[in-house]
């Protein structure tokens, strides 16, 4: 079975940090939606960290688009 992925969002100085860990797809892409949705009404800047990416999908990608 494929390990889960996180999302840990973090405050630093103005913007919001928004951290994904392990792997994306469409069973965490809900919970993304929902966080990056949350944090783009507070109108502070918002940073997407990738570099513990395992593995991303398509539906994340358009999340992040989306946002």
């Amino acid at each position: 079975m494929a390990a889960v992925g996180t999302v840990d969002v973090k405050r630093h100085g103005g913007a919001w940090i928004v951290g994904l860990r392990g792997e994306h797809d469409l069973s965490t892409q809900p919970m993304l939606t929902r966080h990056l949705r949350g944090l783009g009404r507070t109108g502070d800047g918002l940073v997407v960290d990738l570099a513990h990416v395992e593995f991303i999908d398509s539906t994340v990608i358009g999340a992040l688009l989306g946002a």
